[in-house]
């Protein structure tokens, strides 16, 4: 497509831009636990992202940057895709997944948690200063990991499949809950 083509189709397109208010919530996962997991818990029927994260992990799964769908295949957050269950060695392919079994100090965690999937994000340094990120598929607290979660009042965050993707993608949209809390 051209650029002037793609300029036409972002400016014909509506943005996803909800008003709402925002509440804070705090919370520590011990030793053992599966982060993103508990977080999926968590966040079920609810709107949240990740304000801060800080702790350490003993082995985590990642989906290192360049991933492409396959070919007619939706890739969700769900179990059972098989790209996300080979361990693979960095940079092999273009769809690199790593699974690592050492320490790592979680320097940062973003991303969206609703009740229909998850999508974040983690960078970690290792024992020698060396830092690695990617898509977290799945974590296991080491010692401590200390979240803050902010929630959104008055407007619901869903990952609807996105064709254009292969991706399960976010989308806004007004709240429909009746204790939604309006914005200010």
């Amino acid at each position: 497509a051209t650029a002037k083509a793609l300029g036409h189709e972002m400016a014909s397109r509506q943005a996803e831009f909800v008003d709402c208010s925002l509440q804070g919530c705090a919370l520590r996962l011990g030793p053992g636990e599966e982060l993103k997991s508990r977080l999926k818990e968590i966040g079920n029927g609810r709107s949240l992202f990740v304000l801060s994260c800080v702790g350490s992990l003993s082995s985590v799964s990642l989906r290192l940057a360049g991933y492409v769908p396959d070919s007619g295949n939706s890739r969700g957050e769900g179990e059972g895709n098989s790209a996300e269950e080979k361990s693979t060695t960095p940079h092999e392919t273009t769809n690199d997944v790593i699974h690592l079994n050492q320490h790592f100090e979680i320097l940062s965690l973003v991303g969206t948690i609703c009740s229909d999937g998850l999508h974040l994000h983690i960078s970690l340094g290792d024992r020698t200063g060396a830092v690695i990120g990617g898509h977290l598929i799945k974590g296991e607290v080491f010692t401590t990991a200390e979240i803050l979660l902010g929630e959104l009042r008055g407007a619901e965050l869903h990952r609807p499949l996105d064709t254009r993707t292969g991706y399960p993608e976010l989308a806004v949209r007004p709240s429909t809950s009746a204790d939604a809390i309006p914005p200010s």
